[in-house]
């Protein structure tokens, strides 16, 4: 099993994920505090804590059917649990309006989705969703027992059905073009995005060549931003640092701890529609 380590920012909201490094990140202006990390495989159930507790908690993951077909619905269930009191109900706490969010990708980054489990009678929390194709894809579950600090379980899942070509991404992209004449550009403080440094990272949006400036909130914030290194050992989950604004320009502060090229996604509510803009970073 490979190890985790995993921070929260609180001033910014940032959530920091990454692989066989368990210093804590000094950011300025930010208060953080340690969090647990696990990590289900779906095949056979295997997961493992990193972090030793009064409490640690794992997230069950099942799917029905057993078997995750493209473009077929599947019902992802996800449980929290209390290691040795499996049996015991575990509250969640309501995080930027939800309990859980659940980030999906393709395990080349290429495919993107953020949902949002909802608790069902049996104390379970479960989301219909589809695949596009086959292959390898990764789940971040994110949520926040009550009274506990926040959690992240990593869930590596196979899909059937055709397993199209790896995209491969290696030269920096800070612009993105969508439907509907949608634009965003994605610039930083500094001249090149270094390992190590604070960095203020500023989106434009604009539709139709024009300045958006009556961006709505989406689950409580001006924005989500989500990072995610390319080998999917790092993860990054970001809200604005000025919620008051309603565009053009939403701003995050955050850190990269390692060099390496990284996906990222911005999803911005606007005219009644969450759009997600995707790009990618060079880390130095």
């Amino acid at each position: 099993m490979k190890q985790f380590s995993f921070l929260i920012a609180i001033s910014a909201t940032i959530f920091l994920f990454s692989c066989n490094n368990n210093k804590e990140v000094n950011r300025q202006n930010t208060i953080q505090q340690e969090i647990q990390i696990s990590e289900v495989n779906h095949a056979d159930g295997d997961h493992e804590h990193l972090h030793s507790t009064d409490k640690t908690y794992n997230m069950k993951f099942t799917t029905t059917p057993a078997t995750i077909n493209e473009k077929q619905n599947v019902t992802l269930i996800l449980r929290p649990e209390q290691i040795g009191k499996t049996s015991d109900l575990i509250p969640l706490e309501v995080v930027h309006e939800k309990k859980i969010h659940l980030i999906l990708v393709s395990s080349d980054l290429s495919w993107f989705d953020h949902i949002h489990p909802l608790v069902d009678k049996d104390n379970n929390y479960v989301v219909d969703t589809k695949f596009p194709y086959g292959g390898s894809f990764i789940l971040y579950a994110d949520y926040k027992p009550e009274g506990a600090s926040q959690q992240l379980t990593r869930i590596p899942i196979t899909v059937e059905g055709y397993n199209k070509e790896a995209r491969k991404y290696s030269k920096q992209n800070l612009a993105w073009k969508g439907d509907d004449g949608y634009e965003v550009s994605m610039t930083f403080n500094n001249v090149e995005i270094k390992a190590g440094e604070a960095q203020m990272l500023t989106f434009n949006i604009k539709k139709n060549g024009k300045e958006v400036k009556d961006l709505e909130h989406y689950l409580g914030a001006l924005g989500h931003l989500v990072i995610i290194s390319e080998n999917t050992q790092n993860y990054l989950h970001a809200h604005p640092m000025d919620d008051n604004s309603h565009g053009p320009s939403v701003v995050f502060h955050t850190e990269f701890e390692s060099a390496g090229v990284y996906r990222a996604f911005l999803q911005f509510n606007h005219a009644n529609k969450i759009h997600t803009a995707d790009f990618v970073i060079v880390v130095k």
